[in-house]
């Protein structure tokens, strides 16, 4: 049952979930693509009874949604593999396509060309049920690590954000309720997918639960060493091989609702009115991430570089991440 009370003929609009997003380059060449496959591999060996279904579009293709089944990794894995052109892959957990579903993977690999040209990145996204870890093995943190490891991207982040529907205009008839619930809880992440690449070339996004970034980017801050002194204890700081990660405390929302304890579902009468809750001072109430912010700074992407929007549109534009909100949102915690 998903945790928010966004539904339409019993099918849920919205809901929350874990996210990872990780950017990289090189996404054409094969060893790079290589590591993109394990970790779809591995997310769908703990996933498999959850998915429903996948696409996969190579080149100026059209990729179509197909039922999934057990060769549905193996087929992209073959896809992915077998040359160097772009390719646009998914997989989705909802029962139906307009259902939104915290089981989802959406990968974009750009082609040789447009990297060169634009410094596009490619670009990978994970997403996992708020409580998952509370039933199952391991923890977000070793799970986020293990995956910038094995993918060694550039630049990503993780913690608690959205669940949208597959179906973009269901998805955009819930950009004002995601702008409403994360201006009252700025532990949430708002984020664009893909198209956040498009300007994270120039910096990187604010720093949220779980950081990861290259050697390029930790030594325009001076090496690990410096940022973890600025950090302090309170912070968990992990190598790996051409990169680091960052955790920012125990758990993503301090103070609230653990990701580790169930949560029991709770219905809601159709006429029950959710009062708004009060906008909190983010920097205030989330120091930790108030600090990783400052440390992050000198990296972070330049208001006049930021080009795009963390909502693509909504049907009511003042509750709506535009590109004015957008930048003033990513400097909640400053």
């Amino acid at each position: 049952m998903p945790l928010l009370p966004y539904c339409e003929d019993g099918i849920p609009l919205l809901d929350i979930a874990l996210v990872m997003n990780f950017y990289f380059i090189d996404g054409f060449k094969y060893e790079v693509r290589e590591r993109v496959i394990a970790c779809l591999k591995e997310y769908n060996r703990i996933t498999d009874s959850q998915l429903r279904h996948w696409s996969c579009n190579v080149g100026d293709g059209k990729g179509r949604w197909k039922r999934y089944s057990s060769d549905a990794t193996q087929s992209t894995a073959h896809a992915v593999l077998e040359n160097n052109l772009p390719v646009h892959f998914l997989f989705y957990g909802g029962d139906h396509l307009e259902s939104a579903s915290p089981f989802s993977v959406d990968c974009n690999l750009v082609p040789e060309w447009e990297q060169e040209k634009w410094f596009a990145q490619s670009f990978i996204r994970f997403r996992l049920p708020w409580t998952w870890f509370a039933t199952n093995e391991s923890d977000f943190p070793s799970f986020f690590h293990k995956f910038a490891s094995t993918l060694q991207p550039r630049y990503g982040f993780g913690g608690v954000g959205f669940a949208l529907s597959a179906d973009s205009s269901e998805a955009s008839e819930m950009s004002p309720a995601v702008y409403r619930l994360a201006k009252t809880q700025p532990f949430l992440i708002v984020e664009n997918g893909y198209y956040d690449a498009e300007y994270l070339s120039h910096g990187i996004r604010e720093g949220n639960f779980l950081t990861a970034l290259d050697d390029d980017w930790a030594a325009r801050l001076r090496g690990v060493d410096v940022i973890e002194a600025a950090l302090g204890p309170e912070f968990i700081v992990r190598r790996y091989r051409n990169g680091l990660t960052i955790q920012a405390g125990t758990e993503p929302n301090p103070g609230g609702t653990s990701i580790y304890q169930t949560v029991p579902d709770v219905e809601l009468d159709p006429g029950t009115t959710v009062k708004p809750l009060p906008i909190p001072n983010a920097a205030e109430r989330y120091p930790l991430y108030h600090r990783l912010n400052q440390v992050l700074k000198p990296i972070r992407v330049p208001p006049d570089q930021f080009t795009g929007s963390l909502q693509r549109d909504s049907p009511d534009p003042t509750a709506f991440f535009d590109h004015a909100k957008s930048i003033e949102w990513m400097n909640r915690f400053d």
